[in-house]
């Protein structure tokens, strides 16, 4: 009888534990998550970007070169003056992938606000955001939203 008791409770214990165990959020990447960004992941090139809730309806676009894969990251803009590669889009954010052996730094004005680099997983990601806002993003983009999504760049194992 004890033994039963004491399988019981431990079973309920366990049950218990488990339920109060914190689980991870599977991110859903056109879906704005629980803590209200939009989660881009991707496992091929290594890399994965947090994007804030105005992003809402971005889109992607890979693109591969000889010496590099460039993912491409565009949002809807009604700016009609502002050039755009995509009718009613246009790219806000782009991380070109390299072999790291194959990346020449002297190819790229490195200075440049608008570029910056990470390198790992022997790759080098070279991450260029807009340098000029459409009209109807001026009131959104800032420097803090900028840099919040440069920073949430982080390469995968």
């Amino acid at each position: 009888m004890k033994k039963i008791t004491l399988i019981t409770l431990f079973l309920v214990i366990l049950t218990a534990l488990s339920a109060c165990s914190k689980k991870e959020e599977t991110y859903i990447m056109d879906q704005l998550a629980s803590d209200g960004k939009f989660h881009y992941s991707n496992q091929d090139l290594g890399f994965s970007v947090e994007l804030p809730e105005e992003f809402d309806h971005y889109q992607t676009q890979r693109i591969s070169y000889s010496d590099n894969v460039k993912v491409e990251f565009y949002v809807p803009t009604s700016d009609q003056t502002y050039i755009q590669k995509i009718p009613s889009y246009e790219e806000f954010l782009s991380v070109s992938v390299y072999d790291e052996d194959s990346f020449n730094q002297d190819d790229f004005d490195l200075s440049r606000e608008n570029l910056k680099t990470i390198k790992g997983n022997s790759k080098v990601y070279l991450i260029k955001y807009w340098e000029q806002v459409p009209n109807d993003w001026v009131s959104k983009w800032n420097s803090e939203m900028r840099d919040s999504i440069i920073s949430s760049i982080k390469l995968l194992k």
